[in-house]
């Protein structure tokens, strides 16, 4: 029997013409949160191993460059963090012992990073509207 997914993503269409990279609405079952209520979501996600923290990627195209920052939402607390905005565009994501496990396509050029967990520590309180 298959396992539903917390994490559903909708009316996902490219960032730009023809790009291989999408943006929507996110819905996180049991995790009700203004900023989760836009638009501008990339169609990636990773949880911790104790399924505590959740990762998600919303874009962030400041000064027409592509970007994004993560979002860690702890859903036994039911907060919410964000990251400093990371240039590019991100290919894969994973959340290990060491932080966020990022590949970013940037200009042409593949850069792996690992973003620690402490620097997603804006708390997001208030309505972004």
């Amino acid at each position: 029997m298959k396992v539903k997914s917390p994490v559903k993503f909708s009316g996902m269409v490219g960032i730009r013409m023809d790009s291989p990279y999408n943006v929507g609405k996110v819905r996180v079952e049991g995790f009700d949160h203004p900023y989760l209520k836009q638009g501008d979501f990339q169609d990636r996600y990773a949880y911790d191993p104790s399924k505590h923290r959740l990762i998600l990627i919303r874009w962030d195209p400041g000064y027409n460059f592509p970007g994004f920052y993560l979002l860690m939402l702890d859903l036994k607390k039911q907060r919410i963090f964000r990251s400093p905005t990371i240039f590019g565009c991100c290919q894969t994501m994973t959340l290990e012992e060491g932080g966020v496990v990022l590949e970013i396509f940037d200009r042409g050029n593949i850069i792996d990073k690992t973003f620690k967990l402490a620097m997603i520590n804006q708390h997001l309180t208030h309505d972004p509207c």
